[in-house]
């Protein structure tokens, strides 16, 4: 199958010829391919199946997506205590609804470090120690276990 491959530094075309589709683990297009003016191109292949991959990349693409999940979910979680760390350090008032839906989220997000660092008081500011243990918690957390699945299932042994 031959696609054209447009660079845009120089704007002249070539073609070459590309063996396998698009995939993270397989050959990569040059930057800046143009599929769509080539009625015979096909777009990439949906399953890892189609690729012919071995069975150590359709393993590690899965386990790529699955550390993709964490980050994500991890992401989240950072987020939702930052806005509460944020609300609680202006002293936002709490029966407002924004702030009424995050302390409801974030709470059982933050109670098992409540207790374990004071929290500090400046008339209705405070400055809450657990929400930033608890982020500091759940992001090493997290990027521990990323590593350690990378380190079980996608990376590849070296050999002396």
């Amino acid at each position: 199958m031959v696609f054209r491959h447009h660079k845009p530094e120089d704007g002249e075309h070539q073609e070459s010829l590309v063996t396998q589709p698009f995939h993270p683990l397989v050959n990569q297009p040059e930057y800046g391919t143009d599929f769509s003016d080539q009625p015979e191109a096909q777009w990439p292949a949906s399953s890892p199946r189609q690729l012919s991959l071995s069975p150590a990349q359709v393993r590690a693409i899965r386990f790529m997506r699955l550390c993709d999940v964490i980050s994500w979910i991890t992401a989240l979680i950072e987020v939702i205590i930052a806005l509460r760390f944020v609300l609680e350090l202006i002293g936002a008032n709490a029966s407002a609804a924004f702030s009424a839906i995050i302390y409801a989220i974030s709470t059982p997000i933050i109670s098992p470090f409540v207790g374990v660092v004071p929290s500090l008081s400046f008339g209705v500011q405070r400055l809450e120690l657990p929400d930033a243990l608890a982020a500091a918690v759940y992001a090493l957390g997290s990027a521990l276990l990323i590593r350690l699945i990378h380190i079980l299932f996608i990376d590849q042994p070296r050999l002396p």
